[in-house]
């Protein structure tokens, strides 16, 4: 499959997500607890965009978690009278805690210990490629498909982004100087500097989650082939990882950053493959009758999200990372494609032209809960999260 052609199997999201959460143990003198033991009452609220609708969860000392909703008072009765620590667990990556997760709280008989419980959210961002002013060009927008900015303005195609772990730059690849290269830019689209330079086609960059290093796919070798390389933040010690023509592509790395997921063509038909970070152990992952592409592993490492045909029409998959339980997400007549995960595992956004242009999605990891993010005259699509 060539670069373009890649292209076109799986036409082209981050948001930017930061929250504070503040919990204030009080002393005894906020209540009397008439059981004659000592208790304690939390109350949360939420404030911001993009909260968990769910709420969260609260254990002392490591029981059993309670559910509280984002704007809900929970008293906790029963309590021994002593020191305890409240752990609070279920805030989205969106929404921060400013003073940790945990307090410890100091009751005696017959009070009632007052928690405040503030949990502030905003929107994440995400980036994506776009056609709507007539050329593909890299923009970000808020998850909600709010404030979408225009990060590159050439004449040639400008696409495939993805946001560096620290959420500060973004990698991307352009054909503005003749040839599809890798480049990269600042988060406001500042600074756009062009890390590759070679006569084949390079493209398609994935940061290593430690940002020093990115994969790509590069036809430098010879001919049409697409092969895995590797290269530093700074385009540096190119090293090529694969060496099994006619066609290696999407490379993606693991959480820990010792393996980089990719497809090949090298058994006939489009397959996942997984090899370690210096290139050893390839082996293939998935087998299907149809192509498999464009795998990413969730942030836990325990899943792999991928792009498939093997039931006749392109739809978004899930496998499990040794490559059992292969689940369909998707099913509808249209294209769905490229898919990516939100940084806490809670989303996969995907694009998919089942309204008649291609357009970003985002959906539950089972597949359920499908919202079109946005709408434009154009075609957008592979879109990542921002960190």
């Amino acid at each position: 499959m060539s670069y373009r052609h890649a292209r076109g199997h799986a036409l082209r999201v981050l948001a930017v997500v930061s929250a504070t959460l503040a919990l204030a143990a009080c002393g005894s003198d906020n209540g009397t607890n008439p059981l004659g033991g000592a208790a304690i009452r939390v109350t949360a609220t939420t404030t911001g965009p993009d909260s968990d609708a769910n709420g969260y969860a609260v254990s002392v000392d490591g029981g059993d978690p309670q559910a509280i909703g984002a704007n809900e008072t929970l008293t906790l009765d029963g309590i021994t009278p002593g020191t305890h620590t409240l752990t609070i667990t279920g805030v989205t990556t969106n929404c921060s805690v400013a003073d940790g997760t945990t307090r410890s709280i100091d009751i005696a008989t017959g009070d009632t210990a007052d928690v405040s419980l503030q949990v502030t959210c905003v929107l994440r961002r995400i980036a994506f490629e776009s056609s709507r002013n007539g050329n593909y060009e890299v923009y970000t927008m808020n998850d909600d498909g709010s404030d979408a900015r225009r990060l590159t303005n050439e004449g040639a195609f400008d696409g495939f982004p993805v946001y560096s772990p620290d959420g500060t730059r973004i990698a991307f690849t352009s054909g503005r100087d003749g040839d599809f290269e890798v480049y990269v830019m600042n988060v406001d689209g500042s600074g756009q500097t062009r890390l590759t330079s070679s006569p084949g086609q390079d493209g398609l960059p994935a940061w290593s989650p430690d940002g020093s290093k990115l994969a790509f796919v590069s036809a430098r070798a010879g001919g049409d082939s697409l092969e895995v390389f590797v290269m530093n933040a700074d385009g540096t010690n190119v090293t090529q990882l694969t060496h099994a023509s006619p066609d290696e592509n999407g490379p993606a790395w693991s959480p820990d950053g010792t393996q980089i997921i990719f497809t090949s063509s090298r058994d006939a038909k489009h397959q996942l493959y997984i090899m370690d970070a210096d290139g050893g152990n390839q082996h293939r992952l998935t087998s299907s009758s149809g192509n498999d592409i464009l795998g990413r592993f969730s942030p836990d490492g325990s899943k792999i999200v991928f792009q498939s045909d093997r039931d006749g029409n392109n739809e978004i998959y899930v496998v499990g990372a040794d490559g059992s339980g292969v689940t369909r997400l998707t099913n509808d007549g249209g294209l769905d494609a490229a898919p990516s995960w939100s940084p806490d595992g809670s989303r996969i956004v995907f694009h998919s032209d089942r309204s008649g242009v291609v357009q970003i999605y985002t959906m539950n990891p089972d597949g359920s809960d499908v919202r079109r993010v946005e709408s434009s005259p154009g075609d957008d699509g592979y879109a990542a999260w921002q960190p």
